[in-house]
């Protein structure tokens, strides 16, 4: 039997760069230069970083980071040299892979030295990744300097037999009857004044935090600290949900209770520039109107306000009862 491997994901910027630094200071025949092993390692920091463990402990890493809604990139990766050819690389590409999967990315990318570059262990990765479905996209001769010509490899992110099969689908509302029309379940999203947002750190836990949302079509924005659980979980994993309850009336000679609900999920992000801008205006007309006159004034008290941004995948409302 095999060696037993378990790969999980990182937590916190300090636990990702200790096992980046014990990784890549053990392989000096790929990492020998000081100033890209110590970015490499410092950017670990903001990545999501899979450490594979065995019975002696860390045995790798790979740091992956999002390049665009739809593509990822292995930004390192490395396994301790005692462990080489023992499946630790191969395990820590498919949890990588599986990450990209839930997270709806179709491409995952990695740089690595090409073969003009006669370096025998430079080799041996081009065959790993190759053996792992990943195929030559593009040589950047310069992008490392002449002497390290760059090869970017890509690879498709292969469906499961159920997406393939087009079976992936939401369940369907199970009281049919109490099921809103869209539009009035967006309507609902929109005006409500708060929603409990869930986000899933990297241990698979999830995190649950009021907000206070508006909703520009099919994008919902909200604002926040600049630090904070759910903003490392949603660097982690974009994917999000969000509930909101309004009208709620106990009617107890009938047992039940009167309310409107709305669910909805999507991937959020960081708004920048003027995005962010309009969003906190959007935030003062719908939380302070009639103070017009003040709303830029307030806007430019927070420079460091973070708006995030979730681009809307599915909305469901429900209810029960007269709302009149």
């Amino acid at each position: 039997m095999g060696m037993e491997i378990v790969v999980r994901l990182l937590k916190g910027p300090a636990e990702k760069k200790a096992a980046a630094r014990q990784v890549l200071e053990a392989l000096p025949a790929w990492f020998a230069y000081s100033a890209p092993r110590e970015r490499y390692i410092e950017e670990a920091g903001d990545q999501a970083v899979f450490a594979a463990f065995g019975p002696a402990g860390l045995l790798g890493i790979l740091a992956m980071e999002p390049c665009t809604q739809s593509s990822a990139e292995i930004a390192v990766m490395g396994v301790l040299p005692q462990f080489h050819r023992q499946g630790v690389g191969r395990r820590l590409v498919e949890a990588c892979q599986t990450t990209c999967r839930q997270r709806g990315m179709e491409f995952l990318l990695v740089k690595t030295l090409d073969e003009a570059n006669p370096d025998p262990g430079y080799a041996k990765t081009r065959a790993f990744y190759r053996a792992m479905g990943f195929r030559p996209l593009k040589r950047l001769p310069e992008l490392w300097g002449p002497a390290d010509p760059c090869l970017v490899m890509v690879q498709a992110i292969q469906k499961t037999e159920q997406e393939k099969g087009g079976t992936a689908m939401q369940r369907p509302m199970r009281r049919q009857e109490r099921q809103m029309e869209p539009q009035q379940a967006h309507k609902l999203l929109e005006e409500c004044e708060y929603a409990v947002l869930t986000t899933v750190d990297p241990e698979g836990e999830p995190h649950s935090v009021p907000i206070s949302p508006v909703v520009e079509g099919d994008r919902l924005y909200f604002h926040c600290a600049h630090q904070g659980e759910k903003l490392d979980n949603i660097r982690e994993n974009p994917q999000v949900s969000l509930c909101a309850v309004t009208g709620v009336r106990l009617q107890p000679a009938a047992f039940t209770t009167a309310y409107q609900s709305v669910v909805a999920q999507g991937r959020a992000r960081v708004a920048q520039g003027e995005e962010r801008r309009q969003a906190l205006l959007h935030i003062c007309r719908k939380f302070a109107p009639g103070q017009q006159d003040r709303w830029e004034e307030e806007i430019a008290k927070f420079p460091n306000t973070t708006v995030v941004c979730v681009e809307l995948t599915r909305v469901t409302g429900k209810q029960n009862g007269s709302q009149a």
